[in-house]
């Protein structure tokens, strides 16, 4: 774990994300946990976020930092989605793919956990928001897979 854990924070496609969700890897309270452990009935959102949007992704790209849920690319540790707060879902959209114009209206909205703003992390993220709905699936396994192409 400490080997996928040095992949996750030293990738540099990864600073910004941690930034914003204010984890500290130097912190060792700051555990890196597979969703298959760190799993609670009481985390509805990290339930949601793994077992129906993320059923596609590989149980290995699953895992729990902290108080925060992330999907990464296993062999980079690349974070391409993740679940933050009560029911807070962010993910690194395939605009192409998806055929849509890649604007800061995916990046500007409303979370049930206040957050409204998330064009600090930069052109390739979005909320996952009611535009996305019923094609959560398909626009997380996009993700995974634009991560394994770069």
């Amino acid at each position: 774990m400490k080997e996928l854990r040095h992949k996750i924070v030293s990738n540099p496609l990864n600073k910004k994300v941690l930034a914003f969700l204010k984890v500290d890897p130097e912190n060792p309270s700051e555990y890196l946990k597979r969703w298959e452990e760190a799993r609670s009935p009481y985390d509805e959102g990290g339930c949601i976020f793994f077992d129906q949007y993320g059923k596609e992704i590989p149980d290995d790209c699953k895992y729990s930092f902290s108080i925060h849920n992330i999907m990464i690319h296993s062999l980079t540790g690349a974070i391409f989605a993740f679940h933050t707060g009560r029911f807070s879902i962010f993910f690194r959209c395939d605009f192409e793919r998806a055929n849509l114009i890649n604007s800061d209206q995916y990046r500007r909205g409303y979370s049930l956990d206040c957050i409204d703003d998330i064009t600090e992390l930069g052109e390739d993220w979005s909320f996952l928001s009611v535009e996305f709905e019923g094609e959560e699936t398909t626009h997380f396994k996009w993700a995974y897979e634009k991560m394994i192409r770069q």
